[in-house]
């Protein structure tokens, strides 16, 4: 049997040797910012199928229908939920395509009067 005592084996490190902590604090903004940026266009994404579906819905059910107003007005409730849907899901140009679209409504109703 050979004699392991008083000898200490070396083991190989386990973790790689870590970077200097700019060289990690930039890796680490990079991915950050990577992170963010999908998770906007995913949102971004479900917004648009979202709306996708709810133009293609109103096109298959409002098609036949007689009283022409009825689809409009309909599609005239449908905005302001997915207007607030964009804002919910942080889609800042949608949102701020609505807000400049309700402060339009708001100025022309106060000249109008």
């Amino acid at each position: 049997m050979p004699n392991t005592e008083g000898t200490t084996a070396s083991k190989p490190p386990l973790e790689p040797p870590l970077a200097s902590d700019d060289k990690q604090s930039e890796a680490l903004a990079r991915l950050e910012a990577r992170f963010e940026d999908l998770c906007d266009r995913h949102k971004e994404e479900r917004f648009l199928w979202i709306a996708v579906t709810v133009i293609l819905m109103n096109i298959l059910l409002l098609g036949d229908v007689q009283p022409s107003m009825l689809p409009i007005a309909i599609v005239l409730l449908e905005l302001p939920l997915l207007f607030l849907l964009a804002k919910k899901l942080g889609i800042e140009s949608v949102a701020q395509l609505f807000d400049r679209i309700i402060s339009d409504i708001g100025r022309t109703a106060k000249n109008g009067d």
